[in-house]
C-alpha cells in the first residue's frame, strides 16, 4: 500500500494514461494519489491551451478482485459515450459531462465487428485462445464476468436467452437534448401500436450511485422489448422530462407504469400527473384511509376508493414480479431482447430466506423495469376502458 501511495504521488504531468487498469495491483490508491498532482499540472495545460486529461485504458478485469472491482466501477460511473457526440459543440459535450454528478469519465467500447473485423477474426481467436471461454469472453467479447454463484435460474436457460439477445440496438433516440440516449430494438408498427399501445416499465432511483433508474418498453402484442434506457445519475426531474418527451414525441398512446417506493418514484409521479401525459399513467383503484378518529374504545378509519397511479412494491407484488420472471426464463427467452437486462439476469441470486435479488455490486435495475411493463400485461386492470389495449393470448 505504501509503495503504491508513493508511486502515485508527484505526477504532475497534464497528462495520465493508466493500461491495463483492472490488473494494476491497487490501482485505487495509485489513482488516488496521483490525482490531486494531475489537477494542477491540467488547470495550467487548459490556460495555455495544451491538452490535458486522463485516458483509462483496460480488458475486462475480475470482479471478484480489488483492482477489477475498482476499474468496473470506474467504468459503470461513467457517462456512456455515443456517437452522436461527434455532432457535439464543446458547450453540448460539457452539458452532457456536468449532467453526470458521479464522475467525470466518458465510457467507451467498440466490438471487433464495430473495428472492422469479422466472424473468421473471431473463429481464429477461438482457436489461438484454445477455446478458453474465461478469455475469449474477456479479451474478445469485452465481458465483465460477474455472475452469480446461486442464480435461480439454470445455466443453459441463461445460456439460450443470451444467444437469443441484440448485442447493439437498431438506433438509439437522443432525448432531453441529447443528454441521454433510448436504446430501439425494434420498430414499433405504429397502425398495431393503436390496438396494442406500448407499455412503458420505470423503475426509479435518486441518481446517487448504488442504482440506476431504468425504462423498459415492451410491445403489447408480443411482449418483446421494443427498447430501454439506463442511467445511474440522472435526477429526478431529469427522469421525468425524458418519460415525458418519450410519450408525446413517439409513443402518444403508451401505458406508463412507474414504481412508486422510496419517494424517488413518486416524485417523478407527482411531476407527470400535472403534465398532458397524465392519461398515460397507469393506475389502480384502491380504498385509501382518509379519516381515522378515536371513540374512546377503538380507532375507527373511513377509506374510500382512490385513483393510485403507478406500482406500489410489497411483499405480495415482489413476490408476483418474480413468478412472471420465472414464467419468462421458461416459456418466453426470445423476448429479453436486450443486453441490459440479460447482464442483470446473469447477476441474480437466491438468497437464504427464499428471495431473489442481485449479488453484491450488482443491480437489477432493468429487470424490474421490465417486469413492471409485464405486470401492466398480467395483471392490470380495465386496460381496454382505461388504455385501449385489446389483450390477446401470448
Amino acid at each position: 500500500d505504501a509503495y503504491a501511495n508513493s508511486v502515485g504521488r508527484g505526477c504532475s504531468m497534464p497528462i495520465h494514461w493508466y493500461d491495463e487498469y483492472a490488473f494494476i495491483l491497487y490501482n485505487n490508491i495509485i489513482y488516488s494519489a496521483a490525482t490531486p498532482a494531475f489537477k494542477t499540472a491540467a488547470d495550467n495545460a487548459k490556460r495555455n491551451g495544451a491538452p490535458y486529461g486522463i485516458l483509462i485504458t483496460t480488458t475486462p478485469g475480475d470482479c471478484t478482485t480489488d483492482e477489477g472491482e475498482d476499474a468496473r466501477l470506474t467504468k459503470d460511473l461513467a457517462t456512456p459515450f455515443n456517437e452522436a457526440f461527434y455532432d457535439y459543440n464543446a458547450e453540448q459535450l460539457q452539458n452532457v459531462k456536468n449532467s453526470n454528478k458521479s464522475s467525470t469519465f466518458f465510457y467507451i467500447r467498440y466490438t471487433y465487428q464495430q473495428l472492422g473485423s469479422g466472424e473468421q477474426y473471431f473463429k481464429e481467436m477461438v482457436l489461438d485462445l484454445k477455446k478458453d471461454w474465461v478469455a475469449i469472453r474477456r479479451e474478445v467479447l469485452l465481458e465483465w464476468s460477474r455472475s452469480s454463484s446461486n442464480s435461480p435460474f439454470r445455466q443453459q436457460d441463461l445460456d439460450e436467452v443470451e444467444r437469443l439477445i441484440m448485442n447493439e440496438p437498431i438506433q438509439q433516440i437522443p432525448l432531453c437534448n441529447g443528454l441521454y440516449f433510448l436504446n430501439l430494438y425494434k420498430r414499433m408498427d405504429v397502425t398495431m401500436s393503436r390496438r396494442y399501445p406500448p407499455i412503458i416499465g420505470v423503475d426509479v432511483s435518486g441518481g446517487y450511485q448504488q442504482d440506476s433508474s431504468a425504462i423498459t418498453i415492451i410491445d403489447s402484442r408480443t411482449t418483446e422489448v421494443v427498447a430501454d434506457l439506463n442511467c445511474n445519475y440522472i435526477s429526478t426531474n431529469d427522469l421525468a422530462k425524458v418519460i415525458y418527451e418519450l410519450v408525446i414525441k413517439y409513443m402518444p398512446n403508451a401505458i406508463v407504469n412507474i414504481e412508486r417506493n422510496g419517494g424517488f418514484g413518486s416524485s417523478v409521479l407527482s411531476l407527470l400527473v400535472k403534465s398532458k401525459i397524465k392519461r398515460n399513467l397507469y393506475f389502480e383503484i384502491k380504498d385509501r384511509v382518509t379519516e381515522e378518529r378515536f371513540d374512546g374504545v377503538k380507532v375507527i378509519r373511513k377509506s374510500q376508493k382512490t385513483k393510485v397511479f403507478g406500482l406500489d412494491e410489497t411483499k405480495q407484488t415482489r413476490e408476483l414480479l418474480m413468478e412472471i420472471l420465472r414464467d419468462r426464463m421458461e416459456n418466453h427467452k426470445a423476448k429479453f431482447i436486450s443486453p441490459i437486462i440479460f447482464n442483470e439476469l446473469t447477476t441474480l441470486e437466491m438468497k437464504k430466506n427464499g428471495r431473489i435479488e442481485h449479488s453484491a455490486n450488482a443491480h437489477d435495475d432493468q429487470v424490474f423495469s421490465y417486469l413492471l411493463a409485464l405486470y401492466v400485461w398480467y395483471e392490470g386492470k380495465n386496460l381496454m376502458e382505461n388504455f385501449g389495449l385489446d389483450k390477446g393470448v401470448l
